[in-house]
C-alpha cells in the first residue's frame, strides 16, 4: 500500500491526532505546524509504517517500541525546529528574492508591506508584530531624545521599526550574525542608501548601517563610534545560555541607554521563563555597572530601560 494511501487509513488518522494533542500540550506550536512535522517525520519512519500497515489497534500500536522511539524522536525534532529563529526559510527565500529586485522607487507603502511580511519569517519579530505599536509608544521618550542608535543581535528588528515616527534619529546601526538576516538587512542598506524616502514609510533621513558581525570580536566594528541608545532585544538571556563568558564584552556596549528585554514564556514549551530572564538580565545590569530606569511588560517581552 501506497504510504499516503496508508496515513489515510482511520487508526493511523487516529494516531496522528493523538501526536498532535501530545505536541500542541508540551510546546507552543500552531496546529498546522505540529500536523507538517508529524507527516514530515512519519512518512520517513520506516518501521512504523511497517508496523501500521500489518496493525489497526492503535492502543497496541502505542505500547511498541517502534511507536515510542516515534514519539521521542518526534518531541526532540519539535523542539529543534522551534528553537529556529528563521522558520520559514522558503517564504524567506522567495520573499528576499522580490526585496533584491526592489527598486528604490517603489512605493513607500509597498516597501513597508514587504519589510513586515519579511519581519514576520523571525521568530521573535513575529512575536513584537503583534504588539509592535504598543512597544514603540512606550519606549517614546527614549526614542524622541535619542540621535544615534546601536541594534544589537538585531535579528530583523530593523525591518519594523517606525523611523518615519521618529525624525529625530540621525543613524542607526545594526549588528547581526546570521547569514539570512544579513542578507536581508543588506538590501535595506541599499534601498536606504539610494534614496531619502525612508526605510519603512514616509521621509526619514536616518542613515542606517549594518554590519554582519560577532560578538566575540567585540565592538572593533564600530570603529569608536559611541550611541545615545542600544537595543539589546532577547539578547542578554540568549548570550547567557550560549556563551556566558560573552557577557562581559556585551556588558561594554557602547551606549548611554539601553533597552534590553526578555521573554515571558518560553519560546518551545508551554511554561513561563519570567523568573529565570529576570535574574539572568538583573545579574547582568548588575555586573554592568547600570541602573534601571524603567522597568515594564508589553506583550510577552520583559522591558528594562537602563541607564
Amino acid at each position: 500500500m501506497e504510504i499516503e494511501q496508508l496515513l489515510k487509513l482511520r487508526h493511523c488518522v487516529d494516531l496522528q491526532q493523538e501526536l498532535k494533542r501530545d505536541l500542541l500540550k508540551k510546546y507552543r506550536i500552531a496546529e498546522g505546524h505540529a500536523e507538517e512535522l508529524i507527516l514530515e517525520h512519519l512518512r520517513k519512519d520506516t518501521e512504523l509504517l511497517k508496523l501500521l500497515s500489518q496493525k489497526d489497534n492503535l492502543k497496541h500500536i502505542q505500547r511498541t517500541r517502534s511507536y515510542k522511539n516515534f514519539r521521542k524522536r518526534l518531541s526532540e525534532r519539535t523542539y529543534y525546529a522551534l528553537r529556529q529563529y528563521n522558520q520559514k526559510q522558503e517564504l524567506q527565500e522567495q520573499l528576499l528574492a522580490k526585496l533584491i529586485d526592489m527598486p528604490s522607487s517603489t512605493d513607500s507603502d509597498v516597501q513597508e508591506k514587504l519589510f513586515h511580511e519579511l519581519a514576520a519569517t523571525h521568530l521573535s519579530t513575529k512575536e513584537r508584530l503583534a504588539y509592535a505599536e504598543e512597544f514603540y509608544q512606550a519606549l517614546e521618550a527614549e526614542l524622541q531624545s535619542a540621535k544615534t542608535i546601536l541594534d544589537v543581535g538585531c535579528g530583523l528588528h530593523p525591518l519594523m521599526f517606525p523611523f518615519q515616527h521618529f525624525p529625530n534619529i540621525g543613524s542607526f546601526t545594526a549588528l547581526e550574525r546570521d547569514q539570512t538576516c544579513s542578507s536581508i538587512l543588506r538590501q535595506l542598506e541599499r534601498l536606504k542608501e539610494e534614496t531619502t524616502s525612508g526605510l519603512a514609510g514616509e521621509k526619514a533621513n536616518v542613515v542606517f548601517s549594518f554590519h554582519q558581525w560577532q560578538l566575540n570580536d567585540a565592538w572593533q566594528v564600530l570603529k569608536g563610534e559611541h550611541y545615545d541608545l542600544a537595543f539589546l532585544l532577547k539578547l542578554v538571556p540568549v548570550v547567557a545560555r550560549q556563551d556566558s563568558d560573552l557577557l562581559m564584552i556585551l556588558a561594554e556596549v557602547p551606549a548611554d541607554r539601553l533597552v534590553i528585554s526578555g521573554s515571558l514564556y518560553s519560546m518551545t514549551k508551554q511554561q513561563r521563563i519570567d523568573r529565570r530572564e529576570r535574574k539572568v538580565i538583573s545579574r547582568f545590569i548588575k555586573d554592568a555597572g547600570r541602573e534601571v530606569l524603567r522597568e515594564i511588560v508589553i506583550g510577552e517581552e520583559l522591558i528594562y530601560i537602563v541607564a
